[in-house]
């Protein structure tokens, strides 16, 4: 069937032989679909002109896993520079994570030593997922999931890494130092807090913001006189006093804190409460190191107590500064989910009965006879530092 055409100089049909009614190619047809394709193209080549190719970013020759392999073969001083651990520490610490099975690493793509050197490459260099993103040749959302997916599986070894102290041994550090033999034989460590910075939600930054400038959490903690951490615990706000995060970790079972011997007891600050098993310093007296001079003439037996106490329990304080200065992520964070980094051990807490209360006469009756034991030995030491007579 002949398709008609319109023809405008004469005003008349015209009949067409090409198929789907199409013109032939020297006549002109204001309303043909290729010609509004053509000006469509044309458009389009005219917006798109200016906008330049993407290009990968990427593609630097020297993968993730190229660079692990150089941290562990090469000079030491780089992975300990890079990732703040030595290279045996290092592959311990992965042995550790497959032998524990604290995670399921078969569905993963990356080794576990690419996801642990980018847990590690943030935390010691405080750095950004950016950053990291480049450094590994990886992109920023694998950055962060591996962040995240290790972060959780330390924290699931925790309980395997972070022990108890043996308080049936007085450690050598008393037994080798006069300034503290015999006095402290019964010492088993010492306790304090710190704070780490974190970013609080907008709306709940108040409680989170104490002494500090930075919104911080206050996390308790305990360590040996090997600088080894025995107890941690975290997730109390900035403004929360140290007393009061002492008392919930004695009082709660999900806290497993490792509570003393009969007899033995560890150090705190005048910031805690004086309890059995928990010696403070005596109060109204000079107790930080700083206030005494290098004549060390103390005023007293008391003076000299707390002395001997602060020296002792200033292994706390060295080991939270070795920690900060190892991993500056814990003094300048960046803007991570702070819900993140303190689930972990608050996801593996049972729920269990609360401790009872330790009796107060018993509390009482410890202290006078701890102060008097003390306060006598205390007394022959002053003479001897002094060089008086009784």
């Amino acid at each position: 069937m002949a398709n008609h055409v319109y023809d405008h100089g004469t005003g008349n049909e015209m009949s067409s032989s090409r198929p789907n009614g199409r013109q032939p190619n020297n006549m002109y047809d204001p309303y043909s679909d290729d010609d509004d394709d053509v000006m469509d193209l044309h458009m389009v080549c005219q917006l798109t002109r200016d906008i330049p190719m993407r290009q990968p970013q990427r593609n630097c020759p020297y993968t993730s896993e190229q660079y692990i392999k150089f941290l562990l073969s090469e000079n030491p001083k780089s992975i300990r520079e890079q990732l703040q651990m030595e290279v045996p520490t290092f592959v311990e610490l992965a042995k550790q994570i497959v032998r524990r099975n604290v995670v399921d690493w078969s569905n993963i793509r990356l080794s576990l030593e690419e996801s642990l050197a980018m847990f590690l490459f943030i935390c010691g260099q405080s750095s950004r997922t950016r950053n990291a993103g480049d450094r590994f040749q990886h992109s920023n959302e694998t950055i962060h999931r591996h962040f995240v997916l290790m972060m959780r599986a330390l924290g699931n070894l925790t309980p395997f890494v972070i022990q108890p102290p043996n308080m049936d041994v007085t450690h050598r550090k008393i037994r080798s130092d006069r300034r503290y033999w015999p006095w402290f034989k019964d010492c088993v460590g010492a306790i304090d807090g710190t704070h780490v910075v974190v970013v609080a939600p907008k709306g709940d930054q108040m409680p989170y913001r104490g002494r500090k400038v930075h919104t911080t959490q206050n996390v308790m903690a305990a360590c040996s006189f090997d600088m080894k951490f025995t107890f941690v615990y975290t997730g109390w706000e900035g403004s929360a006093h140290d007393s009061r995060i002492f008392l919930e970790a004695l009082t709660t079972n999900s806290a497993d804190f490792p509570h003393p011997l009969p007899n033995k007891y560890y150090l705190v600050d005048a910031g805690y409460t004086h309890l059995l098993g928990y010696v403070a310093p005596y109060r109204g007296q000079k107790y930080h190191l700083q206030e005494f001079n290098r004549r060390r003439r103390y005023h007293g037996p008391q003076e000299l107590f707390n002395h001997r106490h602060s020296s002792l329990r200033n292994v706390i304080e060295r080991t939270f500064g070795v920690l900060k200065k190892r991993f500056p992520l814990l003094r300048h964070m960046p803007r991570y989910d702070m819900d993140e980094f303190f689930d972990a051990e608050e996801s593996s807490d049972e729920d269990e009965d609360d401790v009872e209360d330790e009796d107060e006469d018993e509390q009482v009756k410890f202290r006078v006879k701890l102060e008097f034991k003390m306060t006598m030995e205390m007394k022959m030491e002053y003479q001897l530092c002094n060089n008086t007579t009784m």
